[in-house]
C-alpha cells in the first residue's frame, strides 16, 4: 500500500476589534492508493454534474477554487460557492476515503532568524515573504513528519525557485515528490486541496477568529467533515528549524521536480518579437486552446510548461511533448526532433480534435 498526498497553501489574514492575525495556511490531503480510483470517478462525476449545471463548457475535468468562484460568484455572493464545496466534502471527500489534513502556521516570536540575515525578520516578514516562496509543500511535510509516512507519492502545486529547507530534504529523502505547474487545474489532489482550502479559509475568514486546533475542528463539524478523517496541525516555533533554510545560496529548482511528460508549448508571437513572453503567456491563458491543452496534460498525469528558449533545451532529452500553434512552431518543433530529441509533436488542431474540439481548428 502506499500513501498518496496533494498538498496547497494560502495566506489568511484577520483584522478584529483586539488586532490582527496573520497565518500561512494549507491542505494536504491524503489517499491510499487502493482507493485512488473510487476517489477519481467520484470527483470526475461531481465535475461533470457541475459543468452540466452551470453550463461550463471545456474539455478539462479538473478545477482550482478560483475557477469554481469565477463560475459560482456573483458580486459578493458567497452562497452558492460554499453550498457547492460542502456538496463537494459529501460527495467526494467522504465517500472516497480521503484524509483531510488542515496546516496552519503562526509564530510566537518577536523576529525570526535566517541565515545571511544581519538581524532577525519580523513574523510578518517571515509568513508575507519567506514562506511564501515555499510553504505550499509544508502541509504535506508536516503530516509527513509528525504520522511518520514513508514512500509516499506527494503531489504539490507549483511554487518558486527557493533556498533549500531540512523539510524538504526530509520529505524528498524517503517519499516520491512531483511539483505540478497548475497543479490545482491538472491534478486531482492538488485540486482537491486547493478546494478544501478555499472553503475552510472562507469559514475562518467570515467567523474572524484565530485558528485553535481543539475550538476550530469542533467548530467546523456541521460543515460536513468526516471526524475520523479530518486532522488540524499547527506549525510554530518548535518546527522553525525545519522550515527555515540552512544556506540561502542552495536553492531547490521545483523545474526538476516535475512529472513527465512534460507538454511544451511553442510560443508563436514573442520569439519573433511580436509580443513580450508574459503579455503572450496572458494570450495564451485566456485562449480556448490553452483548457484542451490542461486537459491533455491532465490525462497523461504530466506537467505543462511554455518552452523556454534559454532554460528548456536541457531538459528536452528526456523527452516530452511538443504542442504548436502555428508555423512558427511547427518549424521549431520539427528541427528539435531532427536534433534527436525524443519528441512528440503535436500541433493545436490535432490537440484540440482529441476532445472533440470545435471547428475553428478544423
Amino acid at each position: 500500500m502506499q500513501w498518496l498526498f496533494g498538498s496547497d497553501e494560502d495566506i489568511l489574514k484577520l483584522v478584529g476589534r483586539r488586532g490582527s492575525f496573520l497565518s500561512r495556511i494549507g491542505v494536504a490531503v491524503g489517499i491510499r492508493d487502493s482507493d485512488y480510483p473510487v476517489f477519481r470517478e467520484l470527483y470526475y462525476e461531481f465535475m461533470e454534474r457541475f459543468k452540466s449545471r452551470y453550463s461550463v463548457y471545456t474539455p478539462r475535468r479538473v478545477f482550482a477554487s478560483v475557477d469554481v468562484r469565477g463560475i459560482l460568484m456573483d458580486g459578493s455572493e458567497l452562497k452558492e460557492y460554499m453550498l457547492f464545496l460542502r456538496d463537494f466534502v459529501n460527495d467526494v471527500v467522504n465517500t472516497s476515503g480521503l484524509y483531510v489534513n488542515f496546516v496552519f502556521a503562526s509564530f510566537g516570536t518577536s523576529g525570526i532568524s535566517l541565515p545571511g540575515k544581519a538581524k532577525p525578520v519580523s513574523v510578518k516578514t517571515f509568513i508575507e515573504s519567506t514562506l511564501k516562496s515555499y510553504f505550499a509543500y509544508i502541509p504535506a511535510w508536516t503530516v509527513i513528519h509528525r504520522v511518520g509516512i514513508k514512500r509516499a507519492r506527494i503531489y504539490v502545486d507549483s511554487f518558486s525557485t527557493s533556498p533549500e529547507t531540512p523539510a524538504w530534504n526530509e520529505l524528498c529523502k524517503n517519499n516520491e515528490v512531483y511539483v505540478v505547474p497548475n497543479g490545482d487545474k491538472v491534478n486531482l489532489l492538488i485540486s482537491a486541496a486547493d478546494l478544501l482550502l478555499g472553503y475552510i479559509g472562507t469559514i475562518i475568514k467570515l467567523r474572524n477568529k484565530k485558528p485553535d486546533i481543539s475550538e476550530l475542528k469542533s467548530y467546523l463539524k456541521p460543515f460536513g467533515f468526516n471526524d475520523d478523517r479530518f486532522r488540524i496541525y499547527h506549525v510554530g516555533n518548535r518546527d522553525l528549524g525545519h522550515i527555515v533554510y540552512n544556506d540561502p545560496s542552495v536553492k531547490i529548482n521545483p523545474l526538476l521536480y516535475r512529472p513527465f511528460p512534460i507538454v511544451y508549448l511553442i510560443p508563436e508571437l514573442s520569439s519573433v518579437g511580436l509580443l513580450h513572453g508574459k503579455d503572450e503567456r496572458k494570450l495564451v491563458e485566456a485562449s480556448p486552446v490553452y483548457e484542451y491543452i490542461l486537459r491533455y496534460v491532465e490525462e497523461r498525469e504530466g506537467s505543462f510548461k511554455i518552452l523556454s528558449f534559454t532554460e528548456d533545451f536541457k531538459h528536452l532529452s528526456a523527452g516530452g511533448v511538443i504542442v504548436s500553434l502555428g508555423e512558427h512552431g511547427r518549424q521549431i518543433a520539427e528541427y528539435l526532433r531532427l536534433l534527436g530529441f525524443p519528441l512528440e509533436h503535436l500541433n493545436a488542431r490535432e490537440l484540440v480534435s482529441l476532445y472533440g474540439g470545435d471547428s475553428a481548428y478544423e
